[in-house]
């Protein structure tokens, strides 16, 4: 029996980034067939992994566990349009259930999938058929997000260094106190005698205390999904976050850079945005633009750096957006306290930047 079948093959198409980043394939138990010239990869085992970086390009400074191995139902096509590269694709309509040890066989212009195994190696009896025969590119945004967060091994190796300065202070307080109890206990008795000098204390240590150094969140690229996940109303396997950072944390570090795309799932945005399939990336791209225009509105075209007073020149009155006594300063804490919860309630970090990019 049929169980069902897509009319046609979304394949979406973003903007580029200024750091491309792609994902491996299916593991394991996948299938690749070929119709109509182009190979299709369909299902298999496959862990989510950090992305897999270009031959060429150094080291991330971040690095974060794959989960074991699961079914998917990721559909990958190699299009003549391409340049011999993978895309991941997407059934215009629905589609089978995760699996894997399936079977495929490629008939002129579609798929056939029978079988596998699904969640919990679930025996599945299904038959699909896939159409290749209409290819439908949909031009849907990227959106650029830049977080206050550390690279996860960084905010270890951060902590671990405060926790021993922390050990190290403790245990030459503990020796100094030592050190003063025995010139106490040192000093002669009697009248006329001279006490004991006071221990001598480190000139190393001397000196005003050093101020503590701001520590930042590991980034959590899970706890970001779920944020957007219950900002948009959408599944989280809607989403897909790329992350990208520097190759080492410096006194200029400001942020990493989250890269969001929104795949053009069926079945679930009609309820939100009255959009589904190839209609829903934009749809959900918009509304999370009015969220973070809220959160973190964009500077205004003729705002610009307020130059410094030539020396002996008056100072400049308040003026519109001037600063106007405590009042004014305290109503501006209070935006910025406001924003940055906005902030983290869409993304789960403070909101440094964003930026949409489109086709």
């Amino acid at each position: 029996m049929l169980n069902g079948g897509a009319d046609a093959v979304v394949v979406q198409e973003m903007p580029p980034k200024p750091l491309s980043l792609a994902y491996d394939l299916p593991q394991k138990g996948h299938t690749v067939c070929e119709c109509d010239g182009q190979l299709v990869c369909f299902g298999g085992q496959a862990s989510l992994a950090p992305p897999r970086m270009p031959a060429g390009s150094p080291a991330p400074a971040f690095a974060a566990p794959a989960s074991a191995p699961q079914p998917t139902a990721e559909l990958w096509t190699r299009l003549p349009t391409a340049a011999g590269d993978w895309q991941r694709a997407y059934p215009d309509g629905d589609g089978p259930a995760p699996r894997s040890g399936h079977a495929a066989v490629g008939l002129g212009g579609y798929a056939l999938v029978l079988g596998g195994a699904g969640a919990d190696r679930k025996r599945l009896d299904d038959v699909w058929k896939l159409e290749l025969s209409k290819i439908v590119t949909v031009k849907t945004s990227r959106m650029e997000l830049r977080l206050d967060a550390w690279p996860t091994e960084h905010a270890k190796t951060v902590r671990k260094a405060m926790q021993a300065a922390e050990t190290a202070a403790a245990a030459a307080k503990v020796q100094e106190e030592a050190a003063a109890a025995a010139a106490e206990a040192s000093k002669p008795k009697g009248k006329g005698a001279k006490a004991a000098p006071p221990p001598k204390k480190d000139s190393k240590r001397g000196g005003a205390e050093p101020e503590p150094v701001p520590v930042k969140p590991s980034i959590q690229l899970g706890q970001v999904c779920q944020c957007l996940g219950a900002s948009l109303n959408l599944p989280l396997e809607v989403f897909g976050l790329e992350l990208e950072g520097p190759d080492e944390v410096t006194s200029e570090f400001n942020g990493l850079t989250v890269w969001l795309s929104v795949r053009p799932m069926r079945g679930v945005g009609l309820a939100t945005f009255q959009a589904d399939g190839a209609a829903l990336p934009e749809a959900a791209m918009d509304q999370l633009e009015t969220l973070l225009r809220k959160a973190l509105p964009p500077p205004a075209e003729d705002d610009a750096p307020t130059a410094p007073a030539a020396k002996g020149a008056p100072a400049a009155k308040g003026g519109k957006g001037g600063a106007k006594g405590p009042d004014a300063s305290t109503a501006t804490a209070a935006e910025a306290l406001r924003q940055e919860a906005e902030g983290r309630k869409i993304v789960n970090h403070k909101l440094l930047a964003w930026k949409r990019h489109t086709v």
